[in-house]
């Protein structure tokens, strides 16, 4: 318990000002379980403004995927409190983690809307005589 609340306080105490000697990261992070439908994005997002990260995060079926860019330490400690402090409806069953080659900068962090269900209109080629 003392770990997850002090990497918390890591996190929130974090300026997203990077050291000289610290590299900037990318990681592509899956979170598979219940993530949707319960304010998992919404609160990747706090996780996220509060650790000075920029990138993304969306739903994708199965799971949510998130980009996160910033410093090696700060990219940790986001994971770490993604994985630590879910929405109290999420169950986190997994989480995969992928560092990206990308020369690509995000400039924030950004909540992307899930896909519409798409409306199939019915069309019906009788009728019914009541």
């Amino acid at each position: 318990m003392y770990g997850i609340l002090q990497s918390q306080e890591n996190c929130r105490s974090h300026n997203g000002k990077k050291k000289s000697m610290e590299k900037e990261i990318t990681k592509k992070i899956r979170v598979y379980g219940i993530v949707q439908g319960v304010g998992f994005r919404p609160t990747v997002s706090r996780h996220a403004d509060s650790c000075k990260i920029r990138g993304s995060v969306s739903n994708r079926g199965p799971y949510v995927e998130i980009f996160a860019q910033g410093s090696e330490t700060a990219v940790n400690l986001f994971i770490e409190k993604v994985r630590t402090c879910p929405p109290k409806r999420a169950a986190i069953l997994k989480v995969s983690e992928e560092i990206l080659d990308t020369k690509e900068k995000y400039p924030d962090f950004s909540i992307i809307e899930s896909e519409k269900t798409k409306r199939r209109d019915l069309y019906f080629s009788g009728y019914c005589n009541l």
